[in-house]
């Protein structure tokens, strides 16, 4: 019997990619994100080749809006099983433009800190009635290392994110549960024909390559969840 898993955040081609796979192994696949569009072309998309799936518009920042994906997941299909979170703002912010840029840090906190915390209360009730669950977070190798050409309060939301994951499976260690807690830190992934890797004027990764870096990102994810 296939898995339930609900992949919440943003539906880029890691996603697609992820929740394609993951239908074609009979896993049924909840999306949710603020891109309604987007996710719901990712539904029809599995639904094509055969698989289960069920697009919801939802909000990390707002709590309602987070429990209800996790209320329509088991109305849906009985339980979640499994929880991924790749909820991910990132705009391009310097302290130097502060001005500015106030709201916008306020953003990144709703969604990549308070996001993270919402699914956490949303689903963590869910795995406790089953006895069992999967939860995972997408990080991001900026939380290991300051890289001031990256946004800074961006990265501090990431290391916020690892802190949070560490104390989560802590906390359900002690309560004896049997709710495992897994991160992942991944460098950044797009879906164009080439990437900039460095400051350098020349220095990108080819649209093959960057399809290599996706795949062993996705088959990472799915070896974390056949073991967990």
């Amino acid at each position: 019997m296939g898995k339930v898993i609900v992949f919440a955040g943003k539906p880029s081609h890691f996603a697609r990619q992820f929740a394609l796979k993951q239908a074609t192994k009979g896993d049924k696949v909840i999306l949710g994100s603020i891109d309604a569009n987007e996710i719901k072309d990712i539904e029809t998309e599995i639904k094509q080749v055969g698989g289960e799936a069920l697009a919801l518009p939802t909000n990390f920042a707002d709590p309602e809006s987070v429990k209800n994906l996790s209320n329509t997941a088991v109305s849906t299909f009985g339980r979640i099983d499994i929880w991924v979170n790749n909820i991910d703002w990132v705009p391009q912010s310097r302290f130097s433009d502060a001005d500015n840029l106030v709201q916008a840090w306020d953003r990144i906190i709703d969604f990549n800190i308070k996001g993270v915390l919402h699914s956490i209360s949303a689903c963590q009730p869910v795995f406790h009635e089953s006895g069992q669950g999967l939860f995972i977070n997408l990080g991001s190798i900026d939380s290991l290392y300051v890289n001031a050409n990256v946004s800074l309060v961006y990265q501090a939301t990431k290391e916020a994110v690892r802190v949070i994951s560490e104390g989560f499976q802590k906390e359900e260690e002690s309560n004896g549960k049997s709710v495992k807690v897994m991160s992942f830190y991944p460098g950044a992934i797009k879906a164009e024909n080439q990437v900039k890797i460095s400051n350098q004027p020349n220095e990108y990764l080819s649209h093959s390559m960057v399809q290599d870096v996706e795949d062993f990102y996705i088959n990472v994810l799915q070896n974390i969840i056949q073991k967990g």
